[in-house]
């Protein structure tokens, strides 16, 4: 492996050389891995066309325990993680059913889950990186940040999921998501995946909230048959949003008491380049990430997407609004903008609030377009095992197979009802919008690894209304390279 990388290496060298040639002549590409999850969004779990996880009983843990690190966000509670180590049942659908699933998978394989939680993950990547150090780390298995994803493996904390070790792990099986599995790879070493061992993921995907009855009091056409009939693209969701704008407060000049046409924050720019095609950063036949940003397609679909999102008369950025000013979530639930692009997570404030709503997919860039789910870069909760100082790989491999298992029978089907009953549960048309938000999903590793720091850069330019992308990229590019060779050059002296 060390010859293996060393070589890569020196090819890296060559690419650096290279970089914007390369990047300003590669053919405008999407992501080759764009096949998503399994569809569970009719309540029940498409497991049911696989057998279960077939684990002989001689597979016991003898009382040993299974420990789980997870982190949240920022301590952010939409983003917490609320259903692993669920310890008591509350009569909330997820809590008992990812209760039921851990006492039957203790009762299963003989074994005491215990879970540390930790609310930010600089937090919890201390307290992994100081027990991996000391060699006496006794974590199973780590639900982890992508923003911390590129640093823990740098730093050698992690193992490869690709190894016969893991008995009984498959990752074909719907109940993974293997597209996740092969993006988040380098050299073909795989250090996680998402799947139905927790619905945190779920969470992080961007979607686009509707305001019904304001689209209902402006006669605008049915979002949902626009999305269905393949015609759900940004132009024309902003053309639907520009006719929403009115001033009410009669105070010159848009005011968050006035009615806008679409609001969202600035880390929504990541999700919506991969969702029209744009990857900062894709792999070659060896698996190794080369810098795939700066085609002119790119450079012409994002200038574009700018000159919609910087729009002031009808679009509220909370980026640039006045302090003390209503998030992008408050405009909309106080019923003041006809739609928001947000994330998954908003769910609970929607249900807290009086507006009806629709969930719907991220837009395409044009209607010859496939639809594209995108999550964020930087808070995708991703599933690792950490280097351990125990020797149970095959209980670990049977543990993590039943436990996603059982997520798919028991607590995914809890979470998309949960989704369907914030205020949209009579909705037959949301059910089917979950579909189009949560499959065919684009991972960019760019992004997700964020090499050099690339996805808090593109998501600043929000901040500053910066239109000049080449010179974001010229100025930053070396940075990124360089942040892919750092990786590559950490996995040779990790091997």
């Amino acid at each position: 492996m060390k010859k293996f990388i060393a070589c890569l290496l020196v090819l890296m060298t060559l690419i650096t050389a290279i970089a914007c040639t390369k990047s300003e002549n590669n053919p405008d590409q999407t992501s080759e891995n764009t096949e998503g999850k399994a569809d569970t969004t009719d309540g029940t779990s498409t497991s049911e066309e696989e057998a279960p996880p077939s684990i002989p009983d001689t597979v016991t843990g003898n009382g040993s325990k299974i420990v789980i690190q997870t982190e949240g966000w920022a301590n952010y509670s939409p983003l917490d993680i609320l259903d692993i180590g669920i310890t008591e049942m509350n009569n909330d659908g997820i809590n008992d059913a990812a209760y039921t699933r851990d006492r039957r998978i203790e009762e299963t394989l003989d074994v005491e889950i215990e879970v540390r939680e930790y609310g930010h993950y600089p937090e919890s990547y201390q307290v992994l990186s100081d027990l991996v150090s000391s060699g006496d780390c006794d974590i199973d298995f780590c639900v982890m940040r992508s923003a911390i994803f590129t640093t823990a493996i740098t730093n050698d904390l992690l193992v490869d999921l690709n190894t016969d070790d893991l008995v009984y792990f498959d990752p074909d099986k719907s109940w993974w998501d293997r597209n996740s599995y092969d993006s988040l790879s380098i050299a073909n070493i795989h250090y996680g995946i998402t799947g139905d061992f927790t619905t945190a993921d779920d969470l992080t995907y961007w979607c686009v909230y509707f305001n019904k009855q304001i689209n209902s009091d402006l006669q605008l056409e049915n979002p949902y048959e626009i999305v269905k009939n393949g015609e759900w693209t940004y132009d024309k969701m902003f053309e639907m949003a520009s006719k929403a704008a009115k001033d009410l407060d009669g105070i010159d000049g848009m005011t968050d008491s006035d009615q806008w046409g679409v609001s969202m924050i600035r880390d929504i720019l990541g999700g919506a380049l991969n969702t029209v095609g744009i990857n900062i950063v894709e792999k070659d036949e060896n698996d190794l990430p080369y810098l795939s940003f700066k085609s002119e397609s790119n450079i012409s679909k994002m200038q574009h997407l700018l000159e919609l999102f910087y729009n002031d008369e009808y679009v509220y950025c909370f980026a640039n609004r006045p302090a003390g000013t209503k998030d992008e979530v408050s405009i909309f639930t106080s019923g003041n903008t006809l739609f928001t692009i947000g994330g998954v997570y908003y769910g609970p404030q929607m249900r807290n609030s009086d507006t009806e709503f629709g969930m719907l997919p991220m837009p395409k860039y044009d209607s010859s377009q496939e639809y594209i789910s995108a999550t964020s870069p930087l808070f995708l909760s991703i599933l690792c095992t950490p280097k351990t100082n125990k020797d149970n790989n095959e209980l670990k491999g049977a543990f993590m197979e039943l436990y996603s298992y059982l997520g798919s029978e028991l607590v995914v089907p809890e979470f998309y009802d949960r989704l369907l009953k914030w205020k949209v549960a009579s909705d037959d048309e949301s059910r089917e919008m979950m579909d189009y938000i949560f499959n065919n999903t684009a991972y960019d590793i760019g992004g997700l690894f964020n090499f050099g720091d690339i996805s808090f850069l593109i998501i600043d330019m929000m901040y500053t209304k910066n239109t000049n992308i080449v010179s974001m990229w010229d100025s930053n590019e070396v940075k990124v390279q360089q942040g892919i060779n750092d990786l590559l050059t950490a996995l040779q002296n990790n091997s």
